[in-house]
């Protein structure tokens, strides 16, 4: 049975961010049952997802920490724990995640960042496009 969840929650949250309906319509009988386990997934991280679309995450890398906003999807998946792993596998930091983590992502957006983020900054912001 072929699962794919990472390579589904991108495609679900690639598909909401450009405000598409009917997520999981389309796909075939393997990846519409994935897309199901996917969506209640990221149901549970509702609150998160609000968060991580409406204000972002970091982006670490040579040129220094930048805000990304709307978050990726590939981070946004890498964060949420996947509610149907199989067998239920715990990883160093909790429950297995949809997608592999990407160290260059932060989920949070640090205090001294959020509050610059939220006034005129020089803080570089790269749109996602």
């Amino acid at each position: 049975l072929v699962r794919a969840y990472c390579e589904v929650c991108i495609l679900i949250m690639q598909m909401k961010q450009r405000g598409m309906p009917h997520l999981c319509d389309g796909l075939n009988t393997n990846y519409y049952i994935t897309c199901v386990q996917n969506l209640e997934s990221l149901l549970r991280a509702d609150k998160a997802l609000v968060y991580w679309l409406k204000n972002g995450c970091m982006h670490l890398d040579a040129e220094g920490p930048e805000i990304v906003r709307p978050c990726p999807a590939l981070p946004i998946c890498s964060w949420v724990p996947n509610l149907f792993a199989q067998p239920p596998s715990v990883v160093r930091d909790g429950i297995e995640a949809l997608c592999p983590k990407d160290p260059k992502f932060l989920p949070k957006i640090p205090e001294e960042f959020a509050v610059r983020a939220t006034q005129p900054t020089n803080l570089p912001m790269k749109p996602v496009g």
